[in-house]
C-alpha cells in the first residue's frame, strides 16, 4: 500500500476553466527546448515527454482505437461514420472532449494522421513477435520454445535491422511520440531455468550456459551448485539488455528522430 493524493484531496482546488494546449497537446504554461520532435527531459525534478515545440506533454492516450475488430464492427462503422476519413474526425473530437490527447498502442493512426489537427500516436512494429514466427528451423522450433525468445539467435539482429526499414516512412511526422517494438514478451524471473533447459544445440541454451558459466567464474561459485535467485535476477537483466539494445539499434537505424517506448510490458 502507498499513500496517495487526489483531486478530490486538495482543498479548496478549482480546476482551471481553460488549459492553453499545443497544436500537439502540449502544457502552453511551461515551455523548454524545442526540437521538432517529441523527446523526453528531466525538468524541475521530473521527467517529462516535451511536445515538438518544446511544451510539456503528459501524453494521455486510448488502446486500440480502431475501427476494425470482431463483426459487425466494421458494418456498423461504415453505416454511421459512412467513411474512414470521417471516423477518425469525429473519434478525435470525442476524444479530445473527453480528455485523451493521443492514440495508444494498436490503433489505425493512418486517417488521424491526415486530419487538419492530427493526433498524437505510438505504432507498434512485433520485432520478436515477427521473428519467432519466421525462425529459421535450423536453429530450433519456431515460436517462444519452453517460453522462452529465441533473441540469443544469431539471425536476430540482422532480422531486426531489416525489419526497421519500414519506420523510415514516418521518421519526419512530428506527431509521432515513439515507437513499441514488441507486446507482453515472456521476460520470466525463472528464464534462466527456462533457457537451460533448451536443447544443447539452441543457441539459447548455448548463450545461458556461457553467461551462468562466466557468472560463476567471476563470483566464484561451483559450477555443480544449483540455480541461484541471484542468478535468475542477473540472467534475467541479461536477457532484456540483449533484446532492449538490440531493437534500440535497430530503430535508431532508420528513425533517428523519434523515442523508442519500449515494448508493452505484461
Amino acid at each position: 500500500p502507498t499513500p496517495v493524493t487526489t483531486v478530490a484531496d486538495l482543498r479548496d482546488f478549482r480546476p482551471a476553466a481553460e488549459v492553453e494546449l499545443s497544436r500537439y497537446g502540449g502544457w502552453k504554461a511551461r515551455r523548454i527546448e524545442a526540437t521538432g520532435f517529441f523527446r523526453t527531459q528531466r525538468a524541475d525534478g521530473r521527467w517529462w515527454l516535451v511536445d515538438p515545440e518544446g511544451y510539456l506533454f503528459l501524453s494521455v492516450g486510448l488502446c486500440s482505437v480502431d475501427r476494425k475488430g470482431v463483426e459487425p464492427t466494421p458494418v456498423v462503422a461504415d453505416r454511421i461514420f459512412g467513411s474512414r476519413e470521417n471516423w477518425a474526425s469525429v473519434t478525435a473530437t470525442l476524444l479530445r472532449t473527453l480528455g485523451f490527447n493521443s492514440l495508444g498502442c494498436w490503433s489505425d493512426a493512418e486517417p488521424f494522421r491526415a486530419l487538419a489537427q492530427p493526433m498524437p500516436y505510438f505504432p507498434r512494429w512485433n520485432f520478436m513477435s515477427t521473428y519467432k514466427n519466421q525462425r529459421d528451423p535450423r536453429d530450433g522450433p519456431r515460436g517462444y520454445p519452453n517460453q522462452c525468445m529465441p533473441l540469443f539467435d544469431a539471425a536476430f539482429k540482422s532480422f531486426c535491422l531489416r525489419h526497421a526499414e519500414q519506420l523510415a516512412a514516418t521518421k519526419d511526422d512530428p506527431f509521432l511520440v515513439g515507437h513499441f517494438s514488441d507486446n507482453e514478451l515472456p521476460f520470466r524471473p525463472d528464464l534462466l531455468k527456462l533457457y537451460l533447459q533448451l536443447p544443447d544445440t539452441d543457441s539459447g541454451h548455448q548463450a545461458a550456459r556461457r553467461w551462468l558459466t562466466q557468472f560463476r567464474q567471476e563470483h566464484k561459485i561451483a559450477t555443480e551448485a544449483e540455480v541461484s535467485e541471484t542468478e535468475q535476477a542477473g540472467f534475467l537483466e541479461h536477457a532484456a539488455h540483449e533484446y532492449y539494445s538490440i531493437v534500440n539499434q535497430a530503430i535508431k537505424t532508420h528513425d533517428p528522430n523519434h523515442l523508442y517506448v519500449g515494448s508493452r510490458i505484461h
